[in-house]
């Protein structure tokens, strides 16, 4: 496995479209100011510039004989046999002007870097960082460890919370978020105009997305208020900074020979203050850590614990799921998905029409026909091992230390 920067520039004229331009502010030729320019150059800056970019590198990375995802186009694999004794499997991700090469086989890594330099201005480094994250492996226990503690410790350091109080979870489980807490006075809206609270949400949920899912909740309740956060809001969002800053070297641990895909699905009940919604929570695990998840309020407000619009986001992002490890070679149908709410489960797998579930929305009934067709398999899990309660609500600190443990969030 290694890690590529590819840096180019190329004509714009040896693919099959066209591009123009405007002719630029204070360069508009006098008597020909209707005319446009022709792009031959793909120039960084330009909105035009990383489509022509991706356009010319997926070309490219097609001739080595690699296909593109349909599920994700920045994912490349290829799969073959190669003699009676080998097998090839080769992965290609790509993040912008950064590559990570994954293979089975050494004399691949060095075939695909041989044909990249034909082309392209490429650098090679060894796997233990890629686009900030580190990656550690230890080969004799087959365990990979994926954390970001320099760019915590960059986020807490910008924002003064180097030397903080630390707190054990992010998120205080006595304190309701409510409108009611933004500002009501003018002094109190100037004063909240100094706070790079939207900033700080910025730099914290790019953690959330990558190696710490265990912030999810907690960041997304804080940036419900980003638009006009007040002192509450603002220190609920340093909390989690402080929590960060005692958990800073902690991340995502994979290892075991289990190599099924489990999904955990679960929602408080009108949760929000507001507005009553309710917050949807999913977590999958692959190799014993988490590998997607997400935890969202609902587009709509639950008129009954009942209703399974959370089993339902969760069943879309199974479906997604095994469609990328289909292709890699190691999807299998059907996903487990694990839902503590037994009511739920019943109606899913008889689907039978009475005064309580009328109201359902049709756009969530598709979870039934999913679990009819053998793509999912849902079924009942205690609520006291349902790990996606860690995405619904703010939890105590001995629950929440559980299931972070659970789900393979730590240190290396």
């Amino acid at each position: 496995m290694i890690q590529l920067d590819v840096k180019t520039a190329f004509l714009y004229g040896n693919l099959d479209e066209e591009i123009y331009m405007e002719q630029p502010e204070g360069f508009v030729t006098q008597g020909r100011e209707q005319e446009v320019c022709r792009l031959i150059k793909s120039i960084y800056g330009l909105k035009q510039a990383s489509r022509v970019w991706n356009i010319k590198f997926n070309e490219f990375i097609i001739l080595f004989g690699l296909t593109r995802s349909t599920a994700d186009p920045c994912v490349y694999y290829r799969h073959l046999r190669r003699g009676e004794a080998d097998e090839e499997l080769t992965i290609f991700t790509l993040y912008v002007d950064d590559g990570l090469i994954i293979s089975n086989l050494k004399a691949v890594l060095t075939e695909m870097m041989v044909f990249l330099s034909k082309e392209f201005e490429v650098r090679s480094l060894p796997a233990d960082r890629f686009i900030g994250v580190d990656i550690n492996r230890n080969r004799i226990q087959h365990i990979i460890h994926l954390s970001q503690p320099e760019y915590t410790k960059a986020v807490l350091e910008r924002y003064g919370m180097s030397n903080c109080a630390t707190h054990l979870v992010p998120a205080d489980p006595s304190v309701k978020l409510t409108p009611q807490m933004c500002p009501q006075t003018e002094e109190e809206k100037q004063s909240m105009k100094a706070v790079p609270f939207m900033e700080c949400i910025g730099s914290v949920m790019h953690l959330t997305h990558l190696t710490r899912p265990d912030i999810a909740y907690a960041v997304g309740q804080v940036s419900r208020y980003s638009q006009n956060p007040g002192q509450e809001h603002w220190k609920d969002l340093k909390r989690i900074m402080a929590y960060l800053r005692k958990t800073m070297n902690f991340g995502l641990l994979f290892g075991g020979t289990s190599g099924d895909l489990i999904g955990y699905c679960d929602a408080d009940y009108a949760g929000d203050l507001g507005n009553r919604r309710s917050t949807s929570g999913a977590v999958f695990t692959l190799h014993n850590g988490p590998i997607s998840w997400f935890s969202r309020r609902q587009s709509c407000v639950a008129l009954s614990t009942t209703e399974f619009i959370s089993a339902a986001e969760a069943t879309k992002e199974a479906i997604w799921l095994n469609r990328i490890l289909t292709e890699l070679g190691v999807g299998e149908l059907p996903v487990t998905l694990k839902c503590d709410n037994q009511g739920a489960i019943a109606l899913i797998h008889d689907p039978v029409f009475h005064q309580r579930t009328k109201h359902i929305d049709v756009r969530f009934f598709f979870v039934r026909d999913a679990q009819a067709e053998r793509k999912v398999n849902i079924s009942y899990i205690e609520t006291e091992n349902q790990l996606a309660d860690i995405f619904t609500k703010a939890l105590a600190t001995p629950r929440f230390e559980k299931l972070r443990t659970s789900l393979n969030i730590c240190k290396l």
